[in-house]
């Protein structure tokens, strides 16, 4: 009976997506890897990375993107079909490393034999970081902008040609300075309160990112993190690319 009704509940999407999210999980299994253990009570065991940051903006990015009625989606897909491939994602990451002991062989029509990994049936056995990230970047494959490799490619290249276009045309006094506190970053990996306010003047406007956000074919939500909207630019993600993209069109 007991075995019939796990057997059950790992065999449904939904259940299984939902376990990802508890904490505790009283579905985990007793010996699976990465997980977090409550150090009071080691039997309170919870999906490793869950509650980090990252991916829970990974969580929250995607699921807009199966909900997005807005953006034409690839092959005619519905909301109704993006949801229920996110919540089998869901579900793939709460299992994922459930498929790595049991294989089944069988044959396609043109003869060859082909080995599949198959679902062991036991206790939530959840992805580590790495797996749980790639599963979320193909999550949504019918929206456009949910593609995160092509898009932030794209978005990346039209940051580079906006900042190179910005200090080229800037007069020599003010490239020089500007050169110079981006070499101090890149080199000395600091900034002081002068440089830093320097290369802050010299990001992207609002209409900027904007535009570049548009040209990427990236959603404002996506892109923002690419972009510095305050002073802290040192722990900023686009200083990534400031200091170093206005050093290198010195060079």
């Amino acid at each position: 009976m007991l075995a019939h009704a796990m057997a059950a509940y790992h065999g449904n999407v939904w259940h299984t997506a939902a376990r990802w999210f508890m904490k505790p999980n009283p579905w985990m299994h007793p010996r699976a890897n990465w997980v977090e253990v409550d150090p009071v009570d080691p039997a309170r065991r919870w999906a490793a990375g869950m509650e980090s940051d990252k991916i829970r903006y990974l969580a929250v990015m995607y699921w807009l993107a199966a909900t997005d009625t807005a953006t034409p989606m690839l092959d005619n897909a519905s909301v109704h079909d993006n949801v229920a491939l996110f919540a089998r994602t869901l579900a793939l990451i709460n299992r994922g490393h459930n498929y790595d002991s049991v294989t089944r062989t069988r044959k396609l029509p043109g003869g060859q034999t082909v080995c599949d990994d198959i679902d062991d049936g036991e206790g939530d056995r959840p992805s580590c970081s790495m797996g749980l990230e790639q599963r979320f970047f193909t999550s949504v494959p019918a929206n456009p902008h949910a593609h995160y490799n092509d898009v932030e490619e794209r978005l990346r290249g039209a940051i580079v040609a906006r900042l190179l276009a910005k200090v080229r045309a800037l007069p020599e006094h003010e490239r020089a300075a500007l050169i110079n506190a981006a070499e101090t970053y890149v080199i000395d990996q600091t900034l002081d309160a002068e440089r830093a306010f320097l290369l802050m003047t010299h990001n992207l406007s609002e209409e900027e990112q904007a535009a570049v956000a548009a040209e990427a074919g990236a959603s404002a939500a996506y892109a923002a993190p690419f972009f510095t909207t305050t002073d802290d630019c040192l722990h900023s993600h686009v200083m990534q690319y400031i200091p170093t993209f206005y050093y290198n069109a010195a060079l």
